[in-house]
């Protein structure tokens, strides 16, 4: 499922959410708790008519169970599949930029709502990768559409990507088994 897929998907079920930010907590869940099961990805995010849509739509709670796999399975990917989900390179720097924010702020909601930094703690690098994403986070970017933004645009998705990566590491490190992220 594609960045505009998945945003109709969410319009459909009425969650709320942009695409970016749902994926960005979907990822969160994802390395927090490691099971893409469509229940609990919708309770632990939050989202009430998700949950409700999924409890009486089984079509809808295996949608959202096979797409939670697919993400799982680039999480857990050894060539690095992962990437933050983002509109494609037609839409402009700014929109992709903000919506890299955007993900990025769905991805610490899903943190935060976990509770596993709080019972897990992280070390130095963690804690401030996590402040450097709250910044991030935080951001309203304006960009122009140039070979310099663009630049920009992709670094600093690679340096939210490799961030993600090494949260998953640790916590896993720190207490989930490894056999809930890899198969």
């Amino acid at each position: 499922m594609d960045y505009l897929e998945l945003d109709e998907q969410l319009r459909r079920w009425q969650v709320g959410l942009g695409a970016a930010e749902f994926h960005g907590g979907l990822v969160a869940h994802l390395v927090c708790e490691g099971r893409p099961d469509a229940v609990a990805i919708a309770e632990q995010l939050a989202l009430e008519s998700l949950r409700d849509e999924v409890r009486a739509e089984a079509a809808s709670a295996a949608a959202l169970s096979d797409y939670a796999c697919f993400v799982r399975d680039q999480l857990a990917s050894e060539d690095l599949d992962f990437e933050p989900l983002l509109p494609d390179s037609d839409t402009s720097v700014a929109d992709r930029a903000n919506a890299l924010c955007a993900w990025v702020r769905g991805f610490l909601s899903g943190l935060a709502l976990s509770g596993r930094l709080r019972e897990q703690g992280l070390d130095e690098e963690g804690q401030e990768l996590v402040g450097d994403l709250n910044r991030i986070a935080g951001s309203d970017l304006e960009a122009a559409d140039d070979e310099a933004a663009e630049g920009d645009l992709v670094e600093l998705t690679e340096f939210v990507r490799m961030g993600v990566l090494y949260l998953r590491d640790e916590l896993i490190a720190r207490g989930r088994p490894v056999s809930e992220t890899r198969h």
